[in-house]
């Protein structure tokens, strides 16, 4: 009986006698027998289950492993496309410089040399020809309109200043664009007075705050924006605040929010900052951060 308690169901008791001993034996007996059987089926269904078990914990690596697989390869699809829009940026930015000069510069002085001839051409027609002088008049206005239109987008494509003076110019002139069109008041400071970045930086710092002022006039019903443009050792950062109706969470996280989504790929690949805050009737503050190098380094 130790034995059985023990967990030896094998063991039986060897009683042959026709009293209650006899027939206490037989119980305890066919109670063993009964233990072991019901053990051997516990054990069978046990290494049934562990089998299930088994198979289905390396079903279930099998789909971690599948699955940690498919988010890098998803990681390394979003930095291909990443990378493959900041050289779409990078390109349409050459584009842009490109058509941008070719229309200062050929149509620009197609333009003059027309100016120069249509000048010429009034001063050479007789005094009688008051009909004539009226046209060459209004060629002359129409040709002085069309190098304004050529100037403005021109400099739309990209702005001259941006090369030639740097960010901090680049935006006072498109601040100042921006308060004839929109008739809404816009100051900006700069510390320094004028900074001057390399080609990527500026640009990108130029076009997110072209998309932040279009943001502005569209929908932030705003009266007053407040432009501060810093740079350190660092960073150079960017914050425009306006007095609008406020950008909601969902604004911000909205698929369809395209400009936003521009802003925030130009900054990513820049390994910069960038944070949009908004309250409602308060206005929206957009806050940009992006690193030049340390101690004075390469810009």
């Amino acid at each position: 009986m130790e034995k059985v308690s023990n967990g030896d169901l094998d063991t039986v008791l060897i009683i042959k006698r026709n009293d209650e001993i006899g027939t206490l034996a037989n119980s305890f007996n066919n109670m063993a027998e009964d233990l072991g059987r019901h053990r051997k089926h516990l054990e069978i269904l046990v290494e049934a289950r562990t089998a299930e078990l088994s198979k289905a914990n390396e079903q279930l690596q099998q789909e971690i492993s599948e699955r940690t697989k498919a988010e890098d390869e998803l990681k390394r699809s979003q930095e291909q496309l990443r990378d493959l829009a900041s050289h779409l940026q990078f390109i349409r930015e050459e584009e842009r410089g490109q058509i941008a000069r070719e229309i200062h510069d050929e149509l620009g002085q197609a333009l003059t040399a027309l100016k120069m001839d249509v000048h010429w051409l009034s001063h050479k027609l007789p005094q009688d020809q008051a009909l004539l002088s009226g046209k060459i008049k209004s060629m002359s206005g129409l040709i002085d309109t069309t190098v304004q239109s050529v100037r403005r987008i021109s400099s739309e494509l990209r702005p001259k200043l941006l090369d030639d003076l740097g960010l901090s110019a680049a935006m006072e002139w498109q601040a100042n664009e921006f308060m004839s069109r929109a008739g809404i008041q816009c100051n900006i400071s700069s510390e320094p007075e004028d900074i001057i970045l390399d080609q990527a930086r500026s640009s990108a710092f130029f076009r997110i705050f072209q998309e932040t002022l279009t943001n502005i006039a569209r929908h932030a019903h705003a009266t007053k924006v407040e432009v501060i443009l810093q740079e350190d050792s660092e960073t150079v950062e960017l914050i425009v605040r306006d007095n609008g109706q406020g950008i909601t969470e969902r604004q911000i996280a909205d698929a369809k929010s395209y400009g936003i989504i521009g802003i925030r790929e130009r900054v990513h690949s820049l390994g910069g900052d960038l944070k949009i805050t908004g309250a409602p009737n308060k206005g929206t503050t957009v806050q940009v951060r992006i690193p030049i190098g340390a101690q004075g380094g390469p810009k």
